[in-house]
């Protein structure tokens, strides 16, 4: 996944090559779901990321992730603060679920994709995440420890879910059938990212906790230490 080539403005409101003003108002933005709230309206139909030849613009970015945050408050028990995993490589689901979650209040779990099913466990129990959201490729490792762990939630990513209808069927068609990248796997209750993100929005803004700066947004778990990764 890679950041749009259209050029645009950065958070603060300015270009890249212009200079940057020398005093940042650090209650400009009330948290982190009003920041990109500001960002994703001042940029609108530019584009925000890009991978599988699909672009996002900032508008789609802010529908997608308002519906699966939606779906969140909705549709699981979690409530604001509980943590929620993200077990996702470099795919537009990665900004939606981040996004979403924060909206939703939740504390995102970033997860190395390419964790073994022991370094997965441990995460999820030291970080205390009730949901997680991950690529069915690694579906088949979450299955053989999600006993152990207190997930009760849990939203499957498939790689064309963004993709216009055929290019999806093909490009999932072939992850798993030809490349053999999604293993077999049963996760009883399992949600569909695709399904999330066309969740109804209806009554959401109403409902949804609004957050404060001080609210903690996500937990990363680092491996530059012996043994297993610790949160930060």
């Amino acid at each position: 996944m890679t950041p749009s080539v259209t050029p645009r403005l950065n958070a603060t409101g300015y270009t890249a090559m212009e200079s940057l003003p020398s005093h940042l108002d650090p209650n400009q933005y009330s948290s982190l779901k009003d920041l990109y709230a500001h960002i994703t309206l001042d940029r609108g139909k530019l584009g925000a990321y890009s991978s599988l030849g699909k672009t996002l613009s900032y508008q789609e970015w802010d529908r997608l992730s308002e519906q699966f945050a939606a779906y969140l408050h909705h549709e699981t028990s979690l409530v604001p603060g509980d943590r929620i995993a993200i077990q996702l490589p470099n795919l537009l689901h990665f900004p939606i679920a981040l996004l979403g979650a924060i909206k939703a209040g939740l504390v995102v779990v970033s997860t190395n994709p390419l964790y073994t099913a022991n370094e997965m466990g441990h995460q999820f129990r030291d970080s205390g995440a009730k949901a997680v959201i991950i690529l069915s490729s690694f579906c088949d490792k979450l299955e053989s420890v999600i006993s152990e762990t207190g997930i009760s939630s849990v939203i499957v990513a498939e790689l064309g879910d963004l993709q216009p209808p055929l290019r999806r069927a093909f490009i999932n068609f072939s992850a798993k059938y030809f490349k053999s990248a999604v293993p077999n796997y049963r996760l009883a209750n399992a949600a569909s990212f695709k399904e999330c993100c066309n969740y109804n929005t209806n009554s959401l803004p109403a409902q949804l906790e609004t957050g404060t700066g001080d609210d903690l947004a996500a937990i990363f778990y680092t491996g530059g230490t012996t043994g297993y990764s610790k949160g930060a």
